[in-house]
């Protein structure tokens, strides 16, 4: 069980790295060090829900690997925006 879990939160690019960051849909997807990568690639998409990637509303965090789940609930753009930038964690 620990060890699927461990698998569920590794970077799905290197899958040597925890889920670092959550892109705009919601959806953790990569480490920090294969978001570069990600959004170099032509028309980058979320792996999940093919959602166009860019930086705006990105969230950086170790603690993104460390939450239950990888997808978070959608709330209106600027309310995400104002709590993230009051904890710290847009990229």
């Amino acid at each position: 069980r620990e060890v699927e879990e461990v698998r569920e939160r590794e970077c799905v690019l290197c899958m040597a790295a925890p889920r670092t960051v959550r892109l705009a849909c919601g959806h953790a997807a990569y480490c920090r060090a294969c978001l570069e990568l990600a959004v170099s690639r032509p028309d980058p998409a979320c792996p999940y829900c093919r959602q166009r990637v860019d930086r705006r509303g990105m969230v950086a965090s170790e603690a993104v690997a460390n939450q239950d789940t990888f997808v978070r609930p959608l709330l209106r753009p600027s309310t995400r925006r104002r709590s993230e930038a009051r904890a710290g964690l847009l990229v």
